[in-house]
């Protein structure tokens, strides 16, 4: 088997990425509200009449991953831990 060969990233090639705009903290790329994601579950509700996200559901990205974490924080706080809520 190969082994991966790497590479140092040079300051050119930081400059080339950054010209283009590339971000290097994703931490709050996409990020969305709480707030947004509330409004999405109703939006889904009125036309599904239900909860139930598919994290595979390609009209609402991320809503079911949304919805799980949800799930956990609110079994969390139910059982007196910390939680994100």
């Amino acid at each position: 088997m190969r082994q991966a060969k790497f590479t140092k990233l040079s300051d050119e090639k930081v400059h080339r990425l950054e010209t283009i705009g590339f971000v290097w903290n994703t931490a709050n790329v996409n990020k969305i509200s709480w707030q947004e994601r509330y409004e999405q579950l109703k939006k889904y509700k009125d036309s599904f009449g239900n909860c139930s996200v598919s994290r595979a559901n390609k009209d609402y990205p991320g809503l079911g991953d949304w919805i799980n974490n949800q799930k956990k924080f609110y079994r969390l706080l139910k059982r007196g831990e910390p939680t994100k809520i």
